[in-house]
This record gives structure tokens, sequence and C-alpha cells, in this order.
């Protein structure tokens, strides 16, 4: 009689979580959760990629300026300084001469993938104390 009684038991705990389970199932079912999860895990990866892609393309901006500033032999390029937020060259730092400025500024503009320089470069030298 015991037995019968705890198998009666056990056959009401298992329909029970059969029928709560099957519940569970209909208002979420695993495959749109599974999908839902999965989208939100790519739109991060995503987003993450953009942000990594942005600095490297600003990181190789801020490269190609310095090696067009070295190329050109007219231009004192150790006292410029470059640096490069979302595609914008910003130059500064001191340069001998007015042409020089110039000729730093035009370096700049002319390599891909650089959207604006901004010129804060001062003409003349600066004395170190």
């Amino acid at each position: 009689m015991t037995r019968l009684k705890d198998a009666g038991t056990l056959l009401a705990l298992f329909l029970g979580s059969a029928m709560i389970s099957a519940s569970a199932y209909a208002e979420n079912p695993p495959a749109n959760s599974a999908q839902s999860v999965a989208s939100s895990a790519g739109q991060a990866v995503d987003s993450s990629l953009n942000k990594v892609g942005d600095f490297m393309d600003d990181s190789t901006i801020t490269a190609r300026v310095k090696a067009a500033l070295i190329d050109d032999k007219n231009i004192r390029s150790s006292d410029i300084s470059v640096k490069t937020e979302n595609k914008v060259v910003t130059l500064s730092g001191s340069v001998d001469s007015a042409e020089q400025k110039d000729l730093a500024v035009n370096a700049a503009k002319t390599v891909k993938g650089v959207t604006t320089v901004h010129d804060q470069l001062n003409v003349g030298r600066r004395e170190v104390c």
C-alpha cells in the first residue's frame, strides 16, 4: 500500500512538472528564445567590431599622415603631433615657417581616409627651458 501511495505521489510530481514545462514552453519556445539570444549576441559583436574598425581606421590614418610628413623633406616633422578621431586629423606643435605649416596641412589632407584637418600648428620654435 505504501508503494502504491509513493508511486501516486511520484506520478503527481511528474505530471505537475510536465505541465509547468509545457506552459513555459508555450510562452517562450526555445527556438525563439535561442534566436533572440543569438540576435542580441550578434548585434553586440557587430557593435564591438565597428568600434575596433573605427579605432583601426584612425590609427592607420595617423600613421599615414606621420609618414607623409616625414617623407616631405621640406617639413620639419619632429615637432608636429598628429591625432586622429573619427577620420578628423588634428596637427599640433610647431614648425619653422608659414610655408611648412601649409605643407604639413596639405600633406595631411592628401592622405586617404582623412575627412578634415584641424590646424593647431604654431609658426616659430618654442624655447625650451
